[in-house]
């Protein structure tokens, strides 16, 4: 596919058959940089990309079947793969638009199971493992530690998780998506 094929641009529109939490997979380019970051917080595999050729960036939607995520009013959709055209600039305005418009939810066991720096999902590891590698107030408070196999990004439970839960608790309000409600999110 290249840059001068004729396609047609489209947004996804929310419709009654959700898209399944584990197999979804997200291509954001790059002025959307903030959305990648959120979406591995949530659990999605979430890669980036510039959107300069098209035909890779295409290529690779297709190769890898992720949706692209822009801003970028030159990437078009096509049958081969979808696009969603962020309509805001606001970080929570996008994930809202994400959730509405695929009918996603937010899923409480999938929140930081990946890494939001390499999109790795993080594995847990036991806590004598993590002494000399966080520190020592959080070795005391802390039991529960998971870590990056890429990049050796240590993760734990605290007061960030709960800034977390409370934006994408808005953010699922605003959606209007259920997070108990499962997969059907036209319940």
């Amino acid at each position: 596919m290249d840059d001068g094929e004729n396609v047609i641009r489209a947004n996804i529109h929310h419709s009654s058959s959700s898209i399944n939490h584990p197999a979804t997979k997200f291509l954001v380019t790059d002025e959307c940089g903030r959305v990648t970051r959120w979406l591995r917080l949530m659990g999605f595999d979430t890669a980036t990309a510039t959107a300069r050729p098209l035909h890779e960036l295409y290529r690779r939607a297709y190769n890898e079947s992720r949706i692209i995520v822009t801003r970028n009013g030159q990437v078009k959709a096509s049958g081969l793969f979808r696009v969603v055209h962020l309509d805001s600039r606001q970080l929570e305005e996008q994930l809202t638009q994400l959730l509405r418009d695929l009918g996603l939810r937010v899923d409480e066991e999938k929140i930081c199971s990946r890494c939001d720096r390499c999109n790795v999902a993080v594995r847990a590891i036991a806590k004598t493992g993590v002494q000399d590698r966080v520190p020592p107030y959080v070795f005391q408070t802390q039991q529960t530690f998971r870590a990056c196999p890429s990049c050796k990004r240590i993760y734990w439970s605290a007061t960030h998780r709960e800034r977390m839960k409370r934006v994408f608790d808005r953010v699922t309000a605003t959606s209007g998506s259920d997070p108990t409600s499962g997969s059907d999110p036209s319940r």
